[in-house]
């Protein structure tokens, strides 16, 4: 796999280098014959909080027949032979969807309600991998990334790792996953009705009855894999959060499980806090949903055989391959260098100029991808280009934002690094930080009022901040005028009691807004 880097205007060359790198170890697990074409910016004018965010192209409503098709021709691991036979056959796959028949009946007396995918929506990477889009020199999608975080450009990790600094490496790899395919539409906007509060206001036969109908088209590749772990069905569970059991990625109809999945950020709908396009916190694994700051994460062999059966081949060595960080950066600068017409050593004595010759506008070719995707609303409301690319972004994009875990002060003041660390801290960060890759939330507040920090409680006397990277998704007016609300705030206390009795589960305090799913 090839994947080419374009920047923007203002990416300065150790960011530059940071993408190339990162790219370079997706491609040493993945050798599929393709190109994918990544266009990166750094802009202070996202979303308050947001020090992030990724775009992918979408090939929207590709026949669920059609992909599993791919998939039959592009069976190379034993993985992905387990995989494809165990997908329902011919032009649908059943999917369950779990139902109340009472008033809060535990899991073993849920019914089991099932829809038929008829489309799948993939990352337009993830569908060339699997021959079903051109491999072209299009986009394939966009990151923004802050200008202002306190990232680590350690990208040999030669050094031990600073406590006061964001791994860029590790944020640039998460990203690039997500266009690469690791995605969910359980977290769809149409999907956040849960099925308790449906039965409390007496509309599990009319409007949920309609919404599960809908959810089912709103699948990936990814969820084809997600299964109950608490409730045998043999087809994948598409459900939002944990009433009908906890969600786990499985290859073979939920007989053993890899790993465990998030089943969405709204704790008061009973997700776990986690978006579903992430492992379950504490995953060893790139696309796991947090990372402490100081922490380096790497790619894991759960992320490798979730690539693998969506329709990426694996190295021959797969999780054993040898990633040489060292000369994977190397190999990055010689790249940059030559689209100069220049040395290394020049590039390391010319970083400004390097990085403003190398700086392109691709604002055309973003905004033509943008009207390929379909799911993405484009123009409309009188502003400019900018401006609709940055409201995509806050409604639809993978997001990097900070949420406070503190009640001690804003995080607008200047904080003071802890005893075992020199390095000042930019007034916007806290000495101790958690960085998240999925939102998590307990209150059921409007999108539109996410946009600043919300303050909690203080753990254990330390200051904490948590650096989220998300799919946030607004309610469209669209789904606006579509889906009727059908959120109980009484239920709120009972579904936190509910999830602190699940395996693993804990009482977490107010980790910030709601965040709605992927798409």
């Amino acid at each position: 796999m090839q994947l080419n880097f374009t920047f923007d205007p203002g990416t300065s060359l150790q960011q530059m280098i940071g993408i190339e790198t990162a790219g370079r170890v997706w491609s040493q697990y993945l050798t599929d014959n393709v190109s994918v074409n990544i266009h990166v910016g750094i802009s202070s004018s996202l979303p308050a909080s947001v020090i992030g965010g990724a775009l992918p192209a979408i090939s929207a409503n590709v026949p669920y027949g059609k992909v599993r098709n791919a998939m039959s021709v592009d069976r190379r691991s034993a993985d992905d032979s387990t995989a494809f036979f165990n997908l329902s056959s011919g032009s649908t796959q059943t999917a369950n969807f779990d139902w109340m028949t009472t008033d809060w009946l535990p899991v073993s007396q849920q019914l089991s309600t099932q829809r038929s995918i008829n489309n799948l929506n993939l990352t337009n990477a993830n569908a060339k991998a699997l021959g079903l889009s051109a491999n072209g020199a299009a986009l394939d999608g966009y990151i923004l990334l802050g200008a202002n975080a306190p990232w680590s450009y350690d990208f040999t990790r030669s050094t031990a790792a600073s406590s006061s600094q964001v791994d860029f490496l590790s944020t640039a790899l998460h990203e690039i996953g997500h266009i690469l395919g690791f995605v969910s539409g359980v977290d769809a906007p149409i999907w956040t009705t849960n099925v308790y509060n449906a039965y409390k206001t007496g509309q599990l036969n009319t409007t949920y009855n309609s919404i599960i109908s809908n959810r089912a088209q709103n699948a990936t590749t990814l969820d084809l894999f997600r299964f109950n772990y608490d409730k045998s069905s043999f087809f994948p569970d598409l459900s939002y959060g944990q009433i009908g059991g906890r969600k786990g990625f499985s290859i073979d109809d939920g007989w053993t499980f890899i790993q465990g999945l998030s089943s969405g950020d709204n704790v008061s709908l009973s997700g776990d806090g986690e978006q579903a396009s992430h492992w379950t916190r504490g995953t060893n694994a790139i696309m796991a949903p947090t990372i402490s700051l100081g922490q380096r994460m790497s790619i894991g062999n759960s992320d490798l055989r979730a690539m693998d059966v969506m329709g990426w081949d694996l190295a021959a060595t797969g999780i054993n391959t040898t990633i040489n960080l060292s000369s994977l950066q190397t190999q990055a600068k010689q790249s940059l260098a030559s689209r100069l017409g220049q040395t290394v050593a020049w590039l390391d004595a010319n970083q400004t100029l390097a990085a403003q010759q190398l700086g392109q506008d691709r604002s055309k070719d973003i905004e033509q991808m943008i009207h390929k995707s379909v799911i993405y609303k484009w123009g409309g409301d009188g502003d400019g280009w900018w401006q609709t690319v940055v409201g995509l972004m806050s409604n639809l994009g993978l997001f990097s934002t900070l949420d406070s875990l503190t009640n001690s002060a804003s995080l607008g003041t200047t904080s003071t690094p802890s005893s075992s660390s020199n390095v000042a801290l930019p007034s916007s960060f806290d000495a101790n930080v958690t960085v998240s890759f999925g939102q998590q939330s307990s209150n059921p507040q409007s999108e539109s009022t996410q946009t600043g920090l919300t303050e909690t409680s203080t753990i254990s006397g330390t200051t904490t901040v948590q650096v989220t990277l998300l799919p946030v998704n607004n309610l469209s007016s669209y789904y606006d005028s579509q889906v009727t609300s059908l959120t109980n705030s009484q239920t709120t206390q009972s579904l936190q009691s509910f999830k602190a009795t699940l395996p693993g589960g804990i009482a977490q305090p107010n980790w910030g807004g709601e965040g709605d799913g992927w798409w």
